[in-house]
């Protein structure tokens, strides 16, 4: 009966939650996943292909709602830098910080899974996968500036890719240590502040 299907998912949900939180993604044991839910190895397998898929159900949605934050913050940064609305554009770092620290506290556990538990999953490499990116993405806005003829001190993309690994690791700490959504968000604003200053003195705009 769907009523009883969808029960049993959702205790595997639980319980997965809770044993990759306890142990990683490597070390969980899907034996034991199937038995905190009460269900058996073979019924585990009428709802999910196998563990890796099981740890998809928390990490894909989050992975593609905070890239949907972002691709919708860089298109309002582009768009204001197509505009030379310059200090606008810095200025858009302090809202998407706040929506990302949002969205991390609305979606925690499943960020911690991300962000701690994902070793021997393809999403280890959630966090550089995102540096790059953003390095991309930077680099875009480098030839928007030169082609409007804005005077910048352009620097080698390994520079980039590095300082933007700093800025993404200090953003998403906010999953990992004990803040209240309060002051995540006092956080990101403050480190928003930070990177912006650190910017505008590195390109010199």
């Amino acid at each position: 009966m769907p009523g009883d299907f969808n029960k049993t998912h959702n205790r595997i949900l639980v319980s997965a939650k809770e044993n990759f939180l306890a142990n990683g993604y490597e070390r969980a044991n899907l034996r034991k996943i199937c038995r905190d839910a009460g269900i058996t190895t073979g019924a585990f397998y009428r709802h999910f292909s196998d563990k890796e898929a099981l740890f998809a159900a928390f990490v894909e949605p989050v992975i593609e709602g905070i890239r949907k934050i972002y691709f919708d913050s860089q298109k309002d940064c582009i768009r204001l830098f197509e505009k030379e609305s310059i200090l606008a554009a810095y200025d858009i770092t302090y809202t998407a910080a706040a929506s990302f620290i949002n969205y991390i506290f609305d979606n925690l556990d499943n960020f911690k899974l991300l962000l701690t538990c994902a070793d021997g999953t393809k999403y280890f490499s959630f966090l550089d996968d995102m540096v790059s990116l953003e390095t991309d993405e930077r680099e875009k806005v480098f030839e928007l500036l030169s082609s409007k003829n804005i005077k910048f001190n352009r620097i080698p993309k390994k520079e980039s890719h590095l300082l933007t690994h700093t800025i993404f690791s200090s953003m998403f700490e906010v999953a990992t240590h004990d803040f209240t959504r309060e002051e995540a968000l006092q956080y990101g604003h403050t480190l928003s502040a930070y990177c912006n200053a650190g910017w505008q003195a590195v390109l010199g705009i």
